[in-house]
């Protein structure tokens, strides 16, 4: 797993945070959806979310609540993806002294609850191909067409992606010679 932690660990791990912390609903589920009569419980909890202003979740659910991203959508609301028991959510109670196992696992429930809640990313994809008789180079970069600030499960904000400069040195005068049987190109520098 993400933390290095077995099936059977994660599974103690959320049993005690459902049961003796009180932070997580139902652990033992397979579902990945909510009860379409649920929308009022989970706007419930991203409001507790948006004022725990200390939490580093409150950002994030107060966006959510505030561009209304809370809306029946058979993505996240969907009865017919539940057998016994819904998707695993986080409760409105505050958690008190996790064990760092605990919390570890407890933020990316956290993360992962809000994270579905934000539109699909969408992207602006830029690529460069340049080429002679030597070398086919392609460069792609991919950036953020939209930028909004989504929880990540890595981290709560990310740097802007890099931006990448690749200078060429001009090829010799002297056409490249192909090597038959290695299947290689080489070229000779004076």
């Amino acid at each position: 797993g993400r933390f290095g932690f077995s099936a059977k660990t994660t599974l103690a791990l959320a049993q005690a945070l459902y049961e003796r912390h009180k932070v997580l609903t139902y652990p033992r589920t397979a579902a990945r959806a909510q009860p379409e009569d649920y929308l009022g419980t989970v706007k419930k909890t991203l409001d507790a979310f948006a004022g725990q202003k200390a939490s580093g979740y409150a950002r994030h659910a107060a966006q959510i609540l505030r561009k209304g991203w809370v809306k029946p959508n058979k993505r996240i609301f969907d009865n017919k993806k539940i057998s016994d028991h819904f998707a695993i959510i986080p409760t409105i109670q505050r958690p008190g002294h996790l064990s760092e196992a605990e919390a570890k696992l407890y933020d990316l429930v956290v993360k992962r609850f809000l994270a579905v809640f934000f539109p699909a990313a969408e992207h602006l994809v830029t690529t460069r191909i340049t080429r002679n008789d030597v070398v086919r180079l392609r460069i792609r970069r991919i950036v953020s067409a939209v930028p909004f600030d989504a929880p990540s499960q890595n981290a709560i904000t990310r740097s802007p992606p890099a931006l990448i400069i690749v200078r060429f040195r001009s090829l010799p005068a002297e056409r490249p010679r192909l090597d038959q049987a290695a299947g290689k190109v080489s070229i000779t520098h004076p």
